[in-house]
């Protein structure tokens, strides 16, 4: 499976939907009320999970690597738990649950979960605008809609208020605007938010001679100093390669600055046509305790089958150590190749860009080893 497929797929995300059914027969064979003796532990243990349940969701935009290792069961079983305390008939955990703008957001939370990921494809194909404007743009529109959702369609069903022959014509009108809305995005060429790196990469793909494969190397530093002695593409072995990369960054840097090239992975892998990836961390990247999942949130972003990876390409003592073998056991758990980088591409300074000619037979070798 792919990582997209893995994470995506109804059936492996199956443990989920058997938590919460299995937690939904237990509630109405015997309720979910426990003695009262136990009220206080289990409101404890409910405040606990909701601290832990939220601080992994807000630590980052995608799931860690991990979750598809029974992770995302463990954060089923949880929020089941979760559930439990906070229907209990007293306790600060439900009292905290019970504040007017949670509650608020429970009623149109159904909305918000079936528009959300819609919504943010649509607007992210259509707005080039900066994170933090795209995040509230995104949250409002699809209130917006979950709101109307629940006003026009849920509270008139549930209500027995609803006439089908309003809520009929409603119902195909708006399957329509979102199956023609899906085939927009579908039919939409993915570009980069930079046309000037949009163009390059077209340019960069017409050079390439007939019927070789286009490798793309992505990294921080090093990948964009290795850009400045390729021109923009070169051959290494039987690839057509071109590297991107963003100077004084890492691959996995958070800072948003650094961030343009990695969160665009899969438009910049679409205008270059490219059949393989190469990832290059390099010392930046060491330091940073979440570079792993953010190595394999891109790998999964590009949507591209055959991955390499290089290990980090210069520091020494313990940090690098560790940092290369988390990578290893990455690679080797999701079917990645990885290799030990030639020492050229080591960070030594702006001015100290390294040979294509020294770089491209471990490129065309890492590359051969996706297969």
């Amino acid at each position: 499976l792919t990582g997209a497929r893995a994470y995506f797929g109804t059936d492996a995300r199956a443990q989920e939907l058997l938590v919460g059914a299995a937690l939904a027969i237990v509630g109405v064979t015997y309720g979910l009320t426990v003695p009262k003796r136990f009220h206080r532990a289990i409101d404890g243990v409910g405040i606990v999970l909701l601290l832990v349940l939220g601080g992994l969701l807000l630590a980052g935009p995608t799931a860690p690597a991990t979750w598809q290792d029974g992770g995302l069961l463990a954060f089923a079983v949880g929020v089941a738990i979760l559930i439990v305390a906070a229907v209990q008939d007293r306790g600060h955990l439900r009292s905290t649950l019970a504040a007017g703008p949670l509650v608020a957001i429970g009623r149109i939370s159904y909305g918000l979960y079936l528009f959300h990921l819609p919504v943010f494809a649509w607007i992210d194909a259509s707005v080039g605008i900066t994170v933090l404007p795209l995040f509230f743009l995104r949250l409002g529109v699809t209130a917006v809609l979950a709101w109307a959702s629940y006003r026009f369609i849920e509270q008139p069903i549930r209500g027995g208020r609803g006439s089908w022959r309003v809520l009929v014509p409603v119902g195909v009108v708006v399957a329509l605007v979102v199956l023609a809305l899906g085939t927009t995005l579908a039919d939409r060429e993915l570009k980069p938010r930079s046309k000037t790196l949009n163009f390059a990469l077209h340019y960069a793909s017409k050079l390439a001679p007939h019927g070789l494969p286009h490798l793309l190397v992505m990294g921080g530093d090093a990948a964009a100093r290795l850009n400045q002695n390729g021109g923009g593409a070169f051959r290494a072995g039987d690839y057509w390669v071109t590297t991107v990369g963003t100077p004084g960054c890492g691959l996995t840097t958070p800072s948003p600055s650094c961030r343009r090239i990695p969160d665009d992975v899969a438009a910049i892998a679409a205008a270059f046509g490219t059949d393989v990836v190469i990832l290059i961390p390099d010392a930046h990247d060491v330091a940073d305790t979440r570079a792993v999942d953010r190595i394999e949130a891109i790998r999964r972003a590009a949507g591209v089958r055959r991955v390499g990876v290089f290990t980090t390409p210069c520091g020494t003592g313990v940090a690098r150590a560790e940092f290369d073998a988390a990578l290893t056991r990455w690679a080797l758990r999701h079917q990645v190749a990885v290799a030990t980088p030639v020492t050229v591409l080591c960070s030594t300074g702006a001015a100290a860009a390294p040979s294509v000619t020294a770089v491209a037979p471990s490129l065309a070798n890492l590359a051969d080893a996706t297969r």
